[in-house]
């Protein structure tokens, strides 16, 4: 079993960029995780355990953290096919699409979900293989799509995805990483009259979101930049 302090997000070049944030802890309100800067609401000690990785604040119920399609997608280099990261029960490792009622993402709906399909690559990056109708591994591509949805999903091409879907006209691709210890530098401060959020001016901070990933807005909290800094030993 590995566990983590949390589930960090970078962008598509991996811990060679900058850290943007984190996983969250519970769901949004189409009941999928998603993308935060603040780590209050972040997900705390995520365990990895034979593929499967699990959130012990176990929102609505589900601990595994997996993907959820309303059909059974077949993804590839060229498909648009995706699925949205929320919570399922455990699914058999090595699983084509199971169908289930049972997930957080239209829950009580027959969707079809995998979750026991996680694996550690290099610097502890964590790896989601989706598994074809067909019995295959696919590969896959992580994406967050921001504004109105705020959600994580998977697809076998972000470029496809993002030509078919209006709605994922600002997806950006993201890959996530198990952090062993982390170190918060919270940029918001108690009053408008504080120019310095933290260590950070806020128009550094702005500058160095906007370049990692520049189709993702600065979240605000009281009309100030809240910002996460990361450590990993």
């Amino acid at each position: 079993m590995k566990s983590g302090a949390a589930i960090l997000v970078y962008g598509p070049n991996g811990r060679s960029g900058e850290p943007l944030g984190y996983i969250s802890k519970s769901f949004n309100f189409f009941g999928d995780y998603y993308f935060t800067t603040d780590c209050t609401v972040a997900m705390n000690n995520p365990k990895l355990s034979s593929g499967a990785l699990t959130n012990p604040a176990k929102p609505k119920g589900y601990a595994n953290i997996g993907f959820t399609s309303t059909f059974a997608p077949t993804f590839g280099t060229s498909s648009s096919s995706f699925a949205y990261m929320g919570g399922t029960p455990e699914t058999p490792a090595g699983s084509v699409p199971v169908s289930s009622t049972q997930h957080s993402d239209g829950e009580g709906n027959s969707y079809f979900i995998e979750s026991n399909i996680w694996s550690l690559g290099a610097d502890n990056e964590l790896i989601p293989t989706w598994v074809n109708p067909d019995g295959n591994p696919a590969h896959t591509e992580i994406g967050y799509v921001p504004g109105a949805m705020n959600s994580i999903v998977i697809t076998g091409s972000l470029s496809a995805f993002h030509d078919n879907y209006s709605d994922a006209k600002d997806v950006v691709q993201i890959r996530l990483f198990l952090a062993d210890q982390f170190t918060r530098v919270d940029l918001a401060q108690s009053g408008p009259e504080d120019d310095q959020y933290g260590s950070l001016p806020k128009e550094e901070v702005e500058t160095l979101f906007d370049t990692a990933v520049p189709n993702i807005s600065v979240p605000r909290q009281g009309g100030h930049v809240v910002f996460v800094a990361f450590g990993q030993s």
